[in-house]
């Protein structure tokens, strides 16, 4: 289960891989410069990580912090939930 986000507005296949924003207005700006986007976003992320292939792999409730409230007990300080915690469904 990834992030909610509308597979008709939200998902772009590029290049062979699949993208998934969480808000169309996300999903405009990515698509309006897709390659500095993704470019800018790999950047990011070796800077964090070290490695494209190194990192988190997220399988917790993500975007859903952008919501008005994330219904795990993660915290939510980056705009997404982050380690620990369970989910209280």
């Amino acid at each position: 289960m990834g992030p909610p986000c509308n597979p008709e507005a939200e998902w772009t296949v590029y290049n062979g891989a699949l993208y998934c924003n969480y808000m169309s207005s996300v999903t405009s700006k990515f698509k309006a410069d897709i390659d500095a986007m993704i470019a800018d976003a790999e950047e990011r992320w070796i800077a964090y990580y070290g490695d494209m292939h190194a990192g988190p792999f997220n399988v917790g409730c993500m975007a859903d912090c952008f919501q008005s409230s994330c219904p795990c007990s993660r915290s939510c300080e980056y705009g997404y939930c982050g380690g620990g915690g369970e989910l209280t469904t």
